[in-house]
């Protein structure tokens, strides 16, 4: 435990100098937080194999890795892909820092407030000082308690009350891995009364093939009442770096939401997608696609909390894992005792095309309530041999047979993006890596 030991402890001793980088933004109120989650981080454990949430997730070697703290990059030339709808809301962050001469913001102020963490910080900023750290909390949860202590830039989005904002919200998450730098930014998006909004999140790299890096995200949503979001991620991180990535989802009676995550590359990624659904004639969506090679490590952690009743959750996780990659899937349904006339649903299907490949699959349901309808299921195989066979005696060519019936596989998720450009980026590269 030595290297858990070490990385905590060289958080917590370089933590002046982090303050030093504030500036002014030591006197807000939100600092506050920051201070009273460094304070919980000392008592805490890294996690570990030994504690069942990461039983099948080994952080070790990133308990022996040495990071520095963020820093805004020296990139100035913008990427190739780096490309959105002329009809969007475009912030980038380059590890962390607002990238502003690369973004642009096309709703108006009477629709939607978009800020930096920096100034809603300086400004303190309503609903930063009433919802931040409400819903992602730190009593027990490691990198929830070191990205609070540690937040240094993020976004904070409000969609005002009665709004309907038609064009997307695009956030590039873009680390630089030319240096080992542990970037932690969070996120708050508040979705007022009778509002909606489609938010899409895209995680790329630059910088060098072998380089490293930490990114260790948290973003709180709160769905209120008649509210609409649609969240959309996207994950496609060429280096191998280690991601974490905590979604809270607050949502009020008669709310909708839904989250897709699309997952292609990277190193090692752990995505927790935790729902509280407190209204009543609440949806609730829950929807990933892992498409895997080399040795990527992928775990997914969710949680759809029925808490009152009347209220709808479906959740379908798919994966198709090529080489030595690794998926993890782990979902729990609870349904509390008060959240009577709750229906439930939760899939997980995978599809492995090595030997060498695996899956660990975890769907779970716990039910206090008697009037309810609930179900779950997990399956885990290989490609269907009738279903090639069939293929090839049409005269289709095996590989091409393959990658046909892959593509259906992975189209049951991508069918429900209802985002025409990002739906139609994730089917093209999709298609043409199954192709190959």
């Amino acid at each position: 435990m030595l290297a858990e030991k070490t990385f905590t402890s060289d958080f917590i001793d370089h933590y002046t100098h982090f303050e030093e980088t504030l500036g002014p933004r030591t006197a807000s109120t939100f600092h506050k937080k920051r201070q009273e989650a460094l304070t919980t981080l000392k008592d805490l454990l890294f996690p570990h194999i030994k504690q069942e949430a990461w039983k099948y997730t080994n952080l070790r070697a990133l308990a022996k890795e040495s990071f520095q703290l963020a820093t805004p990059s020296t990139v100035s030339q913008q990427p190739d892909w780096l490309k959105s709808p002329e009809e969007a809301n475009v912030l980038v962050f380059i590890n962390g820092f607002y990238k502003e001469e690369w973004s642009k913001v096309i709703s108006p102020k009477t629709q939607l407030d978009l800020l930096t963490w920096e100034e809603a910080e300086q400004a303190n900023y309503t609903l930063l000082t009433t919802h931040a750290g409400k819903i992602a909390t730190t009593q027990s949860d490691y990198f929830n308690t070191l990205n609070l202590a540690y937040t240094q830039q993020g976004l904070v989005m409000h969609v005002n009350k009665n709004q309907a904002v038609e064009a997307p919200i695009i956030i590039y998450q873009i680390i630089d891995t030319s240096q080992p730098v542990a970037v932690q930014p969070r996120n708050l998006v508040v979705v007022g009364e009778n509002a909606q909004a489609k938010l899409v999140e895209i995680h790329q790299t630059v910088g060098p093939e072998e380089g490293k890096a930490f990114l260790n995200e948290v973003s709180e949503f709160f769905v209120e009442k008649n509210a609409r979001l649609s969240y959309y991620k996207l994950q496609h991180e060429l280096q191998p770096i280690t991601h974490i990535n905590t979604t809270q989802v607050l949502q009020k009676d008669h709310s909708f939401f839904g989250a897709t995550t699309i997952s292609l590359e990277g190193g090692l990624i752990r995505n927790n997608l935790n729902i509280e659904i407190a209204g009543e004639h609440c949806e609730s969506f829950m929807t990933g696609l892992s498409v895997l090679s080399g040795k990527t490590h992928v775990d997914h952690h969710t949680i759809a909390d029925h808490q009152v009743p009347h209220s709808y959750s479906n959740e379908l996780y798919k994966g198709i894992f090529d080489d030595r990659s690794t998926g993890v899937f782990n979902g729990k349904v609870f349904v509390r005792p008060q959240a009577q006339k709750t229906n439930a649903f939760q899939q997980n299907r995978n599809i492995l095309l090595t030997d060498t490949a695996s899956i660990y699959t975890k769907p779970q349901l716990e039910i206090w309530a008697d009037d309810v309808k609930c179900s779950h299921g997990a399956t885990t195989g290989q490609l269907d041999e009738d279903a090639l066979f069939y293929l090839r005696t049409r005269g289709i060519p095996e590989e091409r047979a393959k990658a046909l019936l892959l593509t259906a596989f992975a189209g049951e998720v991508l069918e429900r993006i209802d985002l025409a450009f990002f739906k139609a980026y994730c089917e093209n590269y999709i298609h043409t890596r199954l192709s190959n």
